[in-house]
């Protein structure tokens, strides 16, 4: 599993080349709670410099403390990307 705390160590090594495409592929698969948020830390970079963490947080520990729920996996997903959408606007 991968830890909320861990998730800027994954990023780092995310960007850093020390993972292949098929490794970063895969993991973003397993852990779409932390793909979604190095979505928005990384990819959707707009706003970026006056964000402020919001709930995403609360919904990431939610899908990550139930892997295997793929409603609670994709619900969690959607409501952190409409945080950040709202949020960056």
């Amino acid at each position: 599993m991968c830890e909320i705390d861990e998730w800027p160590m994954w990023a780092d090594m995310i960007r850093s080349d020390q993972m292949t495409h098929n490794q970063v592929h895969d993991f973003l698969e397993d852990h779409p709670a932390f793909a979604a948020w190095y979505e928005g830390q990384y990819v959707n970079t707009v706003g970026y410099q006056n964000y402020k963490p919001g709930n995403e947080w609360s919904l990431a520990k939610w899908a990550e403390e139930n892997p295997d729920n793929t409603w609670v996996q994709q619900t969690a997903m959607k409501m952190i990307r409409a945080i950040w959408r709202k949020e960056w606007k």
